[in-house]
């Protein structure tokens, strides 16, 4: 039956001899041209891609040979990844990677702002390694079930903690929302071991770290990310600090790495009533502009931002914009210089690439790449403090030393009068002899200026979190000077004419 068919068919064209002649001349004529211009394309694909097809084969053989000939046996995902790598990193751009699928996960958990676990900041005790809690987050089911800081865990699920790494005990405290835990804990001056079978429950990152209001009705905000809840957190910041009369805000963005470019246009605009705040532009899309959304921007209010070479990305769009917009004052020291935009892809192993897609320009007009947002008024933080300092301070902090002494010392002593004197220092070797810590006593006078310094946040701990944030924030030589700006504001307005107070509110501190 096929064959008749093929027949048919043949019979079919033979009855048109000239027409079928005709028709094979122009199919020819139109293959000879298709293949022309084809070539010219392919030709033309392949110098723009620098000859990708012979380039692939060319990987090809490369990897065929090291999977067959290499002394060792080779994992192929690893020599995938370790491709993968090596072309991201020949554009010598840091802020375009590969990431594999932990890493991945990461940083999904870092923008979106939450996951699935206990809610405990924990830590390695910098002397015996042993895995300990440096702070159960408040209203979390760890905090709920008791857990406190200082404890140190020696089990998880009945395995024991010894020897493992920061990154393993995370992976197994986390988990999916209702599935439980069970965590085995010593506790200072508790001879039998504890334990705590926990529910996991989603737990947020904070990008509002702190929150509070300073003397003469300043208040302070400290952002440390721009996660997907920043904005929200941002707003109940503002309405918590103008409920209370605020009259002028010190929003501190240093060594905030940045974040979402979207939240960070959102933060800027609580500020900013109208005008641009960032633009993006980039090879593949045209140039973007974010305005300023009428009616999101809060009353007009005294504005500082503080900023340092920690401060990128997402807080530099912020700064900038309040710079250029003349909203308020920038303060502190340079900041990092990234002007870039990174767009986030997820590939189909679970594992994600950051390229860089476009270069995002302040209000005036300006990439800050490399460069960085240059503060109106330059201030220097703290000078750094030297390494013996910073390990004995990590040491007595994740040993809970401080605390135990606040405790002990706070029915007798505030923290404004507290002095670090030579039975207070007693008192303080005393603790660090039952934890075992050795410390010479000519090594604590050494640094007893510094000592003080977190007792007196202790003891203020006390009486509450800002009453503690207030004093630490004492020390800080960059909120002060700030508040000293901002006091001089107040004073100003307080004093001149309606016209001259006008031009204050607009120009805030310019």
């Amino acid at each position: 039956m096929a064959q008749k068919q093929v027949n048919k068919n043949i019979e079919l064209f033979s009855g048109g001899k000239m027409f079928f002649k005709k028709k094979i001349v122009w199919i020819t004529v139109s293959l000879v041209v298709l293949s022309f211009f084809l070539g010219i394309f392919i030709t033309r694909a392949q110098q723009e891609s620098g000859g990708l097809f012979e380039n692939l084969r060319l990987f090809s053989q490369v990897f065929s040979i090291v999977k067959s000939q290499y002394v060792e046996e080779v994992d192929t995902q690893k020599l995938i990844y370790g491709a993968i790598n090596g072309m991201l990193s020949s554009l010598n751009d840091p802020h375009t990677h590969f990431m594999e699928p932990q890493k991945y996960n990461d940083l999904q958990v870092e923008t979106h702002g939450e996951f699935g676990g206990l809610g405990i900041e924990i830590g390695l005790e910098p002397l015996t390694k042993q895995l300990i809690v440096i702070a159960p987050m408040e209203g979390t089911p760890a905090d709920r079930a008791g857990v406190k800081a200082g404890d140190k865990i020696v089990e998880i699920d009945g395995k024991s903690t010894a020897g493992i790494t920061l990154q393993e005990a995370v992976g197994k405290l986390r988990g999916p929302k209702g599935t439980q835990v069970t965590i085995t804990v010593k506790r200072d001056g508790i001879e039998e071991p504890l334990y705590f079978t926990i529910i996991r429950d989603i737990i947020q990152l904070k990008a509002v770290k702190a929150k509070c209001m300073l003397k003469d009705d300043i208040g302070y905000i400290r952002l440390v990310t721009f996660n997907q809840h920043v904005g929200r957190e941002v707003e109940e910041a503002l309405r918590f600090l103008e409920e209370r009369k605020m009259k002028g805000l010190i929003l501190d963005l240093r060594n905030n790495p940045g974040g979402l470019l979207e939240q960070a246009v959102e933060v800027a605009n609580k500020f900013i009533s109208e005008g641009l705040i960032v633009s993006t532009r980039g090879r593949a899309q045209p140039e973007i502009k974010y305005f300023a959304r009428t009616g999101a921007a809060h009353p007009h209010f005294p504005l500082i931002v503080l900023v340092n070479r920690g401060s990128a990305s997402a807080s530099e769009i912020v700064a900038g914009a309040i710079k250029d917009n003349k909203r308020g004052l920038i303060l502190g020291t340079k900041t990092f210089g990234k002007g870039s935009v990174q767009t986030v892809m997820n590939l189909e192993d679970g594992s994600g690439i950051a390229i860089t897609t476009a270069r995002y320009y302040t209000p005036s007009g300006v990439c800050i790449q490399d460069t960085g947002i240059q503060p109106d008024i330059e201030v220097e933080e703290e000078k750094k403090e030297d390494p013996e300092l910073a390990n004995m301070l990590q040491i007595l902090k994740t040993n809970n030393c401080f605390v135990l002494f606040a405790k002990e010392k706070g029915d007798t002593v505030s923290a404004e009068s507290f002095n670090l004197d030579e039975s207070a220092m007693n008192s303080l070797v005393k603790i660090l002899d039952k934890k075992n810590i050795d410390f010479t006593k000519e090594k604590l006078n050494k640094y007893r200026d510094f000592l003080e310094k977190e007792i007196k946040i202790e003891l203020a701990n006390l009486k509450g979190k800002e009453e503690g944030l207030r004093m630490a924030l004492s020390f800080d030589p960059v909120v002060c000077r700030a508040l000293d700006l901002l006091k001089g504001v107040q004073i100003l307005t307080q004093v001149a004419t309606p016209k001259v107070k006008s031009a204050i509110s607009t120009e805030t501190c310019r």
